[in-house]
């Protein structure tokens, strides 16, 4: 049977290893205490990564979404263009025949009239003067009293112009809604 002592010892013995357990407990606490301090920087870490991968993501579709607009952009640039083109070659092509026929039309004219007029004044003296006064009394009556003014043949129609696109994003700044 077990002694006093031998209980005593044995007491003894369990209080020096309960006082190895709660100091390896101390030291596991401790060790713990700083592994929760390095996981909470990790996802500090983690976090602001997040975030600047997030912004970086942002920025692209913001510049992307910048250049698709820009496409558009001048995609319609184009077509205002190519619109004003053909509305010129339009233009220049109608004048060409317009004058053609004009300057055709205006030589008979001239070439018709001159004969008529020295026929006339040398046939009917009397009717020439007539004419001629009736023609300076014609024009005293357009030099008082103009006739309204013929509206031209052409007008100008302005082809759609898109709006202004607008400065790129920069970078690091929050983009303004247009």
């Amino acid at each position: 049977m077990a002694s006093l002592n031998d209980f005593y010892n044995a007491v003894k013995e369990a209080n020096t290893h309960l006082a190895a357990i709660d100091a390896d407990e101390k030291d596991l606490h401790g060790d713990a205490v700083a592994i929760q301090d390095r996981i909470g920087l990790v996802k500090q870490a983690v976090t602001t990564l997040a975030g600047s991968v997030i912004s970086g993501f942002k920025t692209m579709a913001e510049l992307e979404a910048y250049a698709d607009n820009a496409l558009a952009h001048l995609a319609k640039q184009n077509e205002t263009i190519i619109c004003l083109l053909d509305k010129i070659a339009q233009s220049t092509c109608g004048l060409l025949n317009q004058g053609d026929l004009e300057v055709r039309a205006l030589t008979a004219i001239n070439v018709s009239g001159s004969a008529l007029q020295e026929m006339y004044a040398d046939s009917h003296p009397r009717a020439a003067l007539s004419r001629e006064h009736q023609q300076a009394v014609q024009k005293q009556i357009l030099d008082c009293c103009p006739p309204d003014p013929i509206p031209p043949v052409c007008t100008y129609e302005s082809c759609p112009v898109p709006p202004a696109l607008g400065d790129p994003p920069v970078i690091g700044q929050p983009s303004k809604p247009r």
